[in-house]
């Protein structure tokens, strides 16, 4: 297997050249919904920057012989809420939901804590370190039970069948990547130890391309496709038009 700088170096590639992507399509699509493109961008450029930081080994320590990338994680707790306000914005049209600031917050309280439970697994260097694993697994649980029950119900609620089938669509594509990143962790040498570090870079790189660069993709392609079947008005997003 390659280096674990040739997939950090692919992880620097492939985000730079996934925002390249989004911003082509994105100038396609119609300003109302180009918020879907910065959102998707942000996403992908700060990964890269990550990527870039941890192909230098900035913030790398090492914790029990094993080195730590804290660069991935100041990735993950920014880049994650994100995709789900991302995701969110195609559940629940704006205007259309009062309870929408409230179910995204909860949601990315929840994906926060997840990542920061996942970090402290992390940096401890004893068997507590599974407690910390399990609470940072509970909360990635509650935010898949949110996602598929309560934000969920909500856009059928307020979006109709149409974008919430979109939705739905989405949601299991994210959620199935994010199930596989503590499986990841499980095996890696902070885990387990079954794992070499080299091939934990290779997973987590590709998980991200997916998870990100992929997942912006399909978004933006998503939207692009509603505006030409829902012929939304001027001033009006084409969530909202395909939401009537």
């Amino acid at each position: 297997m390659s280096s674990a700088n040739d997939w950090l170096a692919l992880g620097v590639v492939g985000m730079t050249a996934g925002s390249v992507i989004l911003a082509l399509i994105g100038v396609t699509m119609r300003k109302e919904d180009r918020h879907h493109v910065y959102l998707a961008m942000a996403i992908t450029l700060i990964a890269a920057t990550a990527y870039f930081a941890m192909l230098h080994n900035l913030g790398d320590i090492v914790v029990g012989g094993v080195t730590v990338q804290l660069a991935r994680y100041a990735d993950w707790v920014i880049t994650t809420p994100l995709l789900l306000i991302s995701l969110v914005s195609v559940a629940l049209p704006s205007g259309k939901s009062r309870a929408k600031m409230s179910l995204l917050w909860s949601l990315v309280g929840l994906d926060v804590y997840m990542i920061l439970t996942g970090l402290f697994a992390t940096l401890v260097d004893s068997n507590s370190r599974w407690y910390w694993y399990a609470f940072s697994c509970v909360a990635l649980l509650g935010v898949v039970y949110m996602l598929y029950g309560t934000v969920m119900k909500e856009s059928k609620k307020v979006a109709g069948k149409k974008i919430s089938q979109l939705y739905m669509y989405l949601a299991l594509y994210l959620s199935v990547l994010w199930v596989a990143y503590p499986v990841v962790w499980y095996y890696s040498g902070v885990g387990a130890n079954k794992m070499s570090f080299a091939a934990e870079n290779y997973a987590y790189a590709v998980l991200d391309l997916l998870a990100k660069v992929g997942f912006g993709i399909l978004v933006l392609v998503s939207v692009s496709r509603l505006a030409a079947s829902a012929k939304p008005k001027a001033g009006e997003s084409s969530v909202e038009a395909a939401s009537k």
